[in-house]
């Protein structure tokens, strides 16, 4: 045998890079509409209820009968609504109302966020008056700003223009809205002869 560094006719040999892993990074999201964001708070307040009442629900049966505990009932209500945003959101990055509307947490390198900016961001979301901090111009609120994460549309956009401004340390970055599709013009009709 010959070895192939001495065949003429062999293939040229290729030069091996390391292997890259294939992430998000890169990509270019659009920050959800006050709309989705909306949408995303009904469906989350139903979904944390009605495991509330679940959690109520096992309680009376595991227990004799339910006693008239209000603060610890409240502290259980509570325990379970900032359990089920810190679960959904560090394992999945979505909750279940993100789920229906197509929308998911990321940072503000539109990475999935720490384990900690999402107990930040479930914690954020017991200041009071948080839910009108919605009000503004963005749909962003405390929640997002204070742990610096964002919510956007889970598919990536193809085709968007560049970010308005560079990314500001303490800012959200800011997308502009996606193109509309290129239109080639049509050729010229050839003259009648009529």
């Amino acid at each position: 045998m010959s070895d192939d560094a001495s065949n003429p006719y062999a293939a040229p040999a290729s030069v091996e890079s390391p292997a890259v892993p294939v992430t998000d990074a890169g990509l270019e999201y659009v920050s959800a509409s006050a709309g989705l964001r909306f949408a995303n708070l009904i469906v989350d307040q139903i979904t944390a209820i009605a495991l509330i009442f679940v959690a109520g629900f096992v309680y009376a049966i595991v227990s004799d009968g339910v006693e008239e505990n209000a603060i610890f009932f409240r502290l259980v209500g509570y325990g379970v609504f900032f359990g089920y945003y810190v679960l959904m959101e560090s394992v999945f990055g979505r909750t279940v109302g993100k789920f229906v509307t197509g929308t998911k947490v990321v940072d503000w390198n539109d990475e999935k966020p720490s384990f900690g900016r999402i107990c930040i961001r479930s914690l954020c979301r017991f200041i009071p008056f948080e839910a009108f901090s919605f009000l503004g111009q963005s749909a962003s609120g405390w929640h997002d700003s204070i742990s610096k994460t964002h919510v956007v549309k889970v598919t990536p956009v193809q085709r968007v223009q560049p970010v308005i401004a560079p990314v500001v340390p303490g800012k959200p970055p800011v997308y502009r809205q996606p193109l509309p599709p290129v239109k080639t013009p049509s050729p010229p009709s050839p003259p009648s002869w009529e």
